[in-house]
């Protein structure tokens, strides 16, 4: 397996391997001087307790100044609730006015149409329906339009009855439609100033709104937050050093402790030692899952090769195989688990061909080139093979060392198949043609 897989980074990985247990070793070494050193180190920690404090206190000053967002920032939250109280009360008002200019529209074609029509009035009494009242169903323009011009009544689409106009009624049923168009006027009129009145209420809480943004913005951009956050950053700093300097974590801020590992570093003689520990384990673990996704790939891609090679050469109800780098096959065969001895004679010859032939072409794509190019086979058709599986099996040979560039097949064979498949110049015999090579 390894001569015709060459699987990549397996040396580099045993090197690493060494090369990990030799620098713990050294880091091993490094914790029993620093043991030595703990001493002398904690003497010169003075000064970093002191810029400590120093440090500490004025982060506390700065803490007793700090400026008041909490109260801006519920400003903000109060007028962006009002705020949309406001666009909903907009909102309804622009339906209303809508609606309002719609009652009066219909209320001004009623008027002009009674006007106009003695006929509709006579029948109607002036009314102006807009469905049938028995069917529901909506009296459209174009019914009205031939009312209009037809005299055809729009409701039941009989023509309408002749005769003189009453002018009590007439009057009557004007002053009725008069009415009726002053009160949706009326509306109109209403709903506007109420609509006016929501907008200006809107652009007045929306300037509101945009003021407690800007006034929360400016209070953030103070000079304060800048000076907290630069001494907040020099006392984490500063707890760091201390812990490094004592092995101890008492005192630090969490937010700091959380990312010391103070027996590692306590341990250690210097940071050169700990860091090349560290980076030697993170790259032999970024290594070996390198090494393992390469080989599942690798994998995957041949024994999809040796599956596709196996049905070229007649290997029947072959669902899939799984090559191990051990050797062993692996194989699903009608949806069931088929060990290699239970193959037929025939079929164990064709999976052989179909592994060597499968590692050398995945190889060779892959730019493996650790198998020599030389495949030598003793009499491939020795088993009791039909003349169709002698025939399948001499032409994958002669296809594989004909496509795979610097590939040489030598195989002896005594199969006429021979002489129909390979060129004569690539054919070894004795004068009575028995001897093949």
């Amino acid at each position: 397996m390894q001569l015709f897989l060459d699987v990549p980074f397996t040396a580099e990985q045993a090197r690493l391997a060494t090369a990990l247990r030799a620098q713990t070793q050294e880091t091993a070494r490094a914790e029993r001087r620093a043991k030595e050193d703990t001493q002398a180190r904690t003497a010169k920690i003075e000064p970093l307790k002191t810029a400590l404090e120093g440090a500490r206190s004025r982060l506390r000053a700065l803490k007793a100044n700090a400026p008041d967002t909490t109260a801006l920032a519920s400003s903000v939250d109060q007028h962006a609730a009002s705020l949309a109280e406001l666009q909903e009360t907009h909102r309804l008002a622009a339906e209303n006015h809508a609606a309002a200019r719609r009652a009066r529209q219909s209320d001004e074609r009623a008027a002009r149409r009674a006007r106009q029509s003695s006929a509709a009035r006579m029948l109607l009494g002036a009314l102006e329906p807009e469905a049938c009242p028995r069917c529901d169903h909506e009296i459209d323009d174009a019914r009205r339009a031939t009312e209009e011009n037809e005299h055809v009544c729009s409701v039941c689409a009989h023509p309408l009855p002749e005769g003189t106009e009453d002018e009590a009624a007439k009057a009557v049923a004007l002053a009725q439609i008069d009415a009726r168009l002053a009160v949706s006027q009326g509306a109109e009129t209403t709903c506007k100033d109420a609509l006016d009145k929501a907008k200006s209420a809107l652009d007045a809480g929306r300037a509101k709104h945009d003021q407690a943004v800007s006034n929360l913005a400016q209070a953030r951009s103070n000079t304060w937050f800048t000076h907290f956050e630069e001494t907040q950053r020099e006392v984490y700093l500063l707890e760091g050093a201390v812990a490094l300097a004592t092995g101890g974590t008492s005192g630090l801020t969490p937010a700091v402790a959380a990312l010391i590992d103070v027996k590692a570093e306590s341990a250690a003689e210097d940071d050169t030692t700990v860091a090349d520990t560290t980076i030697l384990e993170m790259t032999a673990e970024v290594l070996k899952e390198v090494v393992d996704g390469h080989s599942r790939a690798l994998f995957a891609e041949l024994n999809s090769e040796i599956v596709s090679i196996a049905h070229d050469l007649g290997v029947t109800n072959l669902n899939s195989v799984k090559l191990s780098l051990g050797g062993q096959l692996g194989a699903i065969k009608s949806g069931k688990r088929h060990k290699f001895s239970a193959f037929s004679p025939v079929d164990r010859l064709r999976m052989r061909i179909a592994v060597v032939v499968g590692m050398i072409r995945v190889g060779r794509r892959r730019g493996i080139m650790s198998h020599p190019g030389l495949l030598l086979i003793d009499a491939p058709t020795a088993d009791e093979l039909s003349e169709d599986v002698v025939h399948q099996v001499l032409q994958t040979l002669h296809d594989m060392g004909n496509d795979i560039p610097g590939m040489q097949v030598l195989i002896t064979s005594i199969e006429n198949a021979v002489w129909d498949i390979f060129e004569q110049s690539h054919i070894i015999t004795s004068s009575n043609r028995r001897e093949l090579f």
